[in-house]
């Protein structure tokens, strides 16, 4: 069956099932060597910045929470 798309359904599952067989392969990559300065740099990175009241950055806030979650 073809949806709004006119695309082929088998292709789409056997693109989905490519996609997901790299995904698999860099998530566990990511796993291997991501390291919390790593992750304070991403959140620098997309912008977060600052201190709290106690001056504490907030990528280190950040980072730090979603750890414990």
């Amino acid at each position: 069956m073809k949806g709004k798309l006119n695309l082929d359904e088998r292709k789409v599952a056997e693109a989905r099932d490519y996609a997901e067989t790299i995904s698999d392969g860099i998530h566990d990559f990511v796993i291997q060597h991501t390291t919390v300065s790593v992750e304070r740099a991403v959140c620098r990175l997309l912008g977060i910045d600052g201190v709290d009241d106690y001056g504490i950055p907030m990528p280190n806030i950040v980072v730090d929470h979603l750890k414990s979650a």
